[in-house]
Parts: C-alpha cells; structure tokens; sequence
C-alpha cells in the first residue's frame, strides 16, 4: 500500500517540475552563490574562478543543495531526486557522496557554506555570511 505523500515532498516535487520545464533552452547563464558558480549546461562547478572536478551524482547533489541552501533535505528525498531509487533502500551511498563533496568543495563556514548533518533527517547547507561580509552590508 502507497502512503500519502507530505505536503512537502508534493510541493517539492512540483518545484522541480517547475523548474524544469520552464528552464529556456538557450539559456546559458550559470547559477551563482557566493564563491560557487554551477555551469548547468555542461555540469560544472566553478570555485572562485577554478574548476572542481565532479562527479555527475556529486554535480547533481551538490546542485540540490545549493537550490535548497538552509532547507533541511531528508535522505529518503535525496536518494529519490538523484538516484532515482526507492527511499526505504538503507544505503551508505548518500554519506559517502555528501563526505566528498564537503571535501571537493570545500564546505566550511568560512567559505560561506557548510553542509550540516540533520541527525535522524538527512542534511542541510547552511549559508554563512562572514565578519567581512557583515561590515560591508552594515556599511551599505
């Protein structure tokens, strides 16, 4: 027997319907968060200005994270949206692909991100505006 879905999960599933659907063809800008610049054409990930060698499952859960920066994501959402794979499968797959990409991207706090485990959830990219940063706004 099928559950019923939260009114979570629905609306995050017609987010990325959305999203895709309405995507222009011709559009070739990248997305661009803080230092982190995402290449949506050809899958790349730029950090200040170097490119950072991904693999397509990395690119495709580091993407999820960073459209969803500071929303906690379950492991059952993230198994589905990128592995396409049942949410009731117990696997170390996710850890292992979320442990790269804190390393490949260099996820800390002082680089402006840092993706949080969510204990019993899943994870979370947490933005964080440095001291610097802080000045500048407070300046403006």
């Amino acid at each position: 027997m099928v559950k019923p879905e939260t009114a979570k999960v629905v609306a995050a599933r017609i987010d990325a319907i959305l999203r895709r659907t309405l995507r222009r063809d011709g559009d070739n800008e990248p997305e661009v968060f803080g230092r982190y610049s995402f290449d949506l054409q050809g899958e790349h990930v730029l950090f200040d200005g170097r490119a950072i060698e991904l693999t397509p499952k990395e690119y495709a859960l580091a993407l999820h994270f960073f459209q969803r920066r500071d929303r906690p994501l379950s492991r059952a959402y993230l198994l589905e949206c990128v592995w396409k794979s049942a949410a009731g499968l117990s696997t170390r797959t996710l850890d292992m692909h979320v442990s790269r990409l804190r390393a490949k991207l260099q996820l800390r706090s002082e680089n402006g991100y840092r993706l949080q485990t969510v204990f019993g959830y899943g994870y979370r990219l947490d933005t964080y505006v440095s001291a610097a940063q802080d000045d500048v706004a407070d300046a403006l």
